[in-house]
């Protein structure tokens, strides 16, 4: 599920929660005052009703014989007109009557007077109530029923007042009838009242989700746009830094974090141009910098001169010179970098190039020495084509020389240069020098022979005289036997 959708859900589910507890309050709440102002209508229509009964006359009417007297006639009249005046359309009086104690019975009651026309439907005077009564009734006491009650004719709410006597003796209780069926349609009216309210508060709170998850939503898109963008490679992806809250604060964060790694990619290209792809990712996954300061260890020093462009400054412009430079060197810097070599720097037409630092490389000999086969291969196919090309042949002279060196930065803070010192530089470059006045054009001193013999062919052809220390001593050189 979408973060937009648990947005969504979320508001609707707290905005259910919340207006469902409201309507049902609400619909309890409302509910219970229908009712409660229904009972005091019946109350009241039966107080007042109650209030204009001759209560001396009332107390007359004991059996169903004295209904054919005059009293009861003019009782039965009276109720049927304040009965009728109080069929209203907000409260409808169904039936109306009155109701004396039992005298045979205690906490019984008997009927008395009937408004009721229909015959069928007439409570005879002494006959025993069926004991529909919602509420404990009392003559003495005005009261309505507590809750609907039900009888053979129906579901009734009832309200009960007593009839006193001119002496003010209770004589009789007057009951007034509501059909429940009208009180339950009111209550119902009020339900779906409650449902539409809800209905269109659920509505209004959909409409409000779906804005929020969306304009919750939209600015992570756009972050996760940005950064799957970021995280293919186009570091140039920027986001627009709107509003001044935590989305702000998060798009600042990612174009810091895309700057930041816009400038760590630049600064990974500048630096495999001085070591190989191999180095640098070796650095990255590490997640160290190897010691730059300063580090006496044992390495393996080239030195490298192309022969042959001296004499073309003369004849060529400069921008040829320069093109011819590169496209030379473009393919022996990537044959040194393949072989885990570092350049320590170019001179004209000259190089010096660094293995075993500034990562140890327990096979740098090999490296060396194979790094030095394919260059001269690659040169010599490049001079076959410049020679068709009318230009002079181009040549390449290498020495070898492995052995204890310092290595670190050499400069300023403003300007730096990671670098080899030593002897065994020194005599690397002696054996480049020697090359000139030998017929092989790659030359390694024993120490480096004796690292790449293994796996490297071998063959010795002298020796010289080099200064180790401050001392002159004389070292035997070797050519790879894939020289001859």
């Amino acid at each position: 599920m979408s973060y937009r959708a648990k947005v969504f859900m979320f508001c609707m589910a707290l905005a259910f929660a919340s207006n469902g507890f409201l309507a049902v309050f609400m619909y309890t709440r409302l509910n219970g005052m229908l009712y409660e102002d229904l009972r005091s209508k019946a109350m009241s229509i039966a107080a007042t009703a109650a209030s204009q009964m001759d209560g001396d006359k009332l107390a007359r009417i004991k059996t169903r014989a004295d209904e054919s007297a005059p009293e009861y006639k003019a009782i039965v009249k009276q109720l049927r007109k304040m009965r009728d005046a109080n069929r209203r359309e907000d409260v409808y009086i169904k039936y109306m009557y009155t109701m004396m104690p039992d005298p045979e019975k205690p906490g019984g009651f008997l009927f008395g007077v009937d408004a009721e026309e229909k015959k069928s439907d007439i409570a005879h005077a002494g006959e025993v109530s069926e004991g529909r009564l919602g509420v404990n009734l009392d003559i003495n006491t005005l009261l309505a029923d507590e809750r609907f009650t039900v009888d053979k004719w129906g579901e009734w709410l009832s309200g009960y007042a007593p009839v006193r006597t001119a002496a003010g003796k209770p004589v009789a209780s007057l009951g007034v009838d509501m059909k429940a069926s009208d009180v339950i349609g009111k209550m119902r009216r009020v339900l779906w009242m409650t449902v539409f309210a809800f209905a269109i508060s659920l509505a209004c709170s959909a409409g409000v989700s779906l804005y929020l998850a969306n304009s919750v939503n939209r600015p992570l898109l756009a972050v996760r746009e940005a950064v799957g963008k970021i995280g293919e490679g186009d570091l140039t992806t920027r986001l627009e830094v709107g509003a001044k809250d935590e989305f702000g604060e998060i798009a600042g964060a990612v174009n810091a974090m895309a700057k930041g790694l816009q400038e760590r990619e630049m600064v990974k290209k500048l630096f495999s141009r001085y070591v190989s792809q191999q180095v640098v990712d070796s650095i990255l996954k590490s997640g160290e910098l190897p010691n730059l300061k300063g580090d006496r260890r044992r390495i393996t020093a080239m030195f490298a001169d192309v022969r042959g462009f001296s004499a073309l400054a003369g004849e060529l412009p400069p921008e040829g010179i320069i093109e011819a430079l590169n496209e030379c060197f473009e393919e022996i810097v990537e044959t040194i970098f393949r072989h885990h070599g570092a350049i320590d720097k170019f001179a004209g037409d000259s190089m010096v190039v660094i293995f075993g630092a500034p990562l140890d490389d327990p096979q740098q000999e090999e490296h060396a020495v194979r790094a030095a086969l394919e260059m001269r291969a690659a040169l010599k196919a490049l001079g076959a084509k410049w020679l068709k090309a009318g230009a002079r042949e181009i040549r390449i002279g290498m020495g070898i020389n492995t052995g204890m060196a310092v290595v670190g930065n050499i400069g300023s803070p403003d300007r730096m240069e990671y670098t080899a010192i030593g002897d065994t530089v020194d005599i690397a470059a002696a054996l480049e020098s020697e090359t000139r006045n030998r017929a092989a054009g790659i030359l390694v001193s024993e120490a480096t022979a004796a690292g790449a013999r293994g796996v490297v062919a071998m063959k010795e052809i002298g020796e010289m005289e080099v200064m180790s220390g401050n001392k002159l001593e004389r070292i035997k050189f070797f050519t790879p036997a894939a020289e001859e």
